[in-house]
Formats: C-alpha cells, structure tokens, sequence
C-alpha cells in the first residue's frame, strides 16, 4: 500500500515536471524574450547663464517747467521759455526785467498810457513790432515777444546786460549815455538788483 502511494507521487512530480519543461521551452513570451533596454545616462551641458537685459525705466521730464515762485500763469511761463530759448535769451534776465516793468500786470500802463503790457512795451514800438514781426503788442502773449525781441536786438548791440537794462528803460540814446556814464542806478531803474534777481532765480531753479 504504501508502495502504490509513493508510485503515484512519483508519477505526479514527473508529470509537474514534464508540465513545467514543456512551458519553458514553448512559451513565445520564452522564446521571443524582449531585448533589455539600455538607459543613456549621458548628460547635457548645462547652458551658460545669460543675466537677462535690464529694464530701463525712462522718467519723462518736461523741458519747459512753470515756476511756483513768480506770479505768472503757467501757459505764460511755458509761452515765455519758449521764446527765451528760441532767442537765445536767460529767462531769469527777461523774468527780472518783467518784474520792475510791470509786476507781473499784464494790464499795466505807463508813461502816460504810451508804454503797455507785461513788457510795458513804448508807443515807439509798436508798429515797428507790427512790420518787422507781425507782433500786436495789445495782446498778452505778443506784448511778451516783443519785450524779448527788443532784449535780443540790444544784446546783439552789446552783451553786457546794464547795456541791455539801460537802453531798454530809457531808450537807445539816452540808456547809451547813461552806460558810458556808468549811472547803473537811477529813479526808474537799478541794473544791479535786476541781474541779481535774475541771478536769484537761477539759484534757485538749479541753474
């Protein structure tokens, strides 16, 4: 009895055998066996940094700035800085100048009604700014522009500005007098503290 058991078990381990010899030998999943596959373990050059290009932010400053310190409407100032950088001319000076002209009244009157304006520009002018350049004195941005173009044709006479005050105070002939004659100050006029109110201003606009 106990022989027949273990003739059965032999039996049954053959046959596990034969089972397991037979699977290996057949099995497509055996004998078609996927090649391994090979991972590149080769590594990229890491690029150079390149700092990125900086950003320049641009402020914008306007060229022509009113100044808080003088009594002019700004579109005069603006107005005013043109002119003075079209005619090569110091604003300060033509500012100073304004000033002891009129205070800063467009409205002003003087010499008897014969002398107008921000510039109090002389009845001897007027139609000669009207020819020469097309300028209406009555008006106040016009007034302005023919105050800085009788500066400019006095500078272009001579370019110290006690000549320039002078001539444009008392006229041509009498301010030529009163230059050679070295009278920078007299009752209607004082060169001095004209140029150092304009010298003031430029102090204190950083000029």
């Amino acid at each position: 009895m106990k022989r027949k058991h273990l003739t059965a078990a032999a039996l049954i381990l053959a046959m596990w055998l034969i089972a397991i010899f037979t699977w290996c030998t057949e099995s497509p999943r055996a004998a078609q066996a996927e090649p391994l596959q090979t991972v590149d373990l080769t590594w990229e050059p890491i690029p150079e940094y390149v700092p990125p290009e900086p950003v320049i932010i641009e402020t914008y400053v306007p060229e022509f700035i009113a100044y808080e310190d003088v009594p002019l409407p700004e579109d005069m100032q603006i107005f005013m800085q043109q002119e003075c950088k079209e005619l090569d001319l110091s604003y300060e000076f033509a500012l100073a100048l304004m000033e002891t002209e009129s205070s800063f009244n467009p409205d002003a009157v003087g010499d008897g009604g014969r002398s107008v304006g921000y510039m109090q520009i002389n009845q001897c002018n007027w139609q000669r700014m009207a020819d020469d350049y097309g300028l209406d004195v009555s008006d106040e941005k016009e007034n302005v522009a023919a105050g800085l173009r009788i500066l400019r044709e006095l500078f272009d006479q001579n370019t110290d500005p006690y000549y320039v005050i002078l001539c444009y105070k008392a006229g041509i002939g009498n301010g030529a007098k009163l230059y050679e004659q070295k009278k920078w100050v007299g009752d209607t006029y004082d060169c001095i503290a004209i140029c150092e109110r304009a010298a003031q201003w430029e102090r204190s606009h950083g000029k």
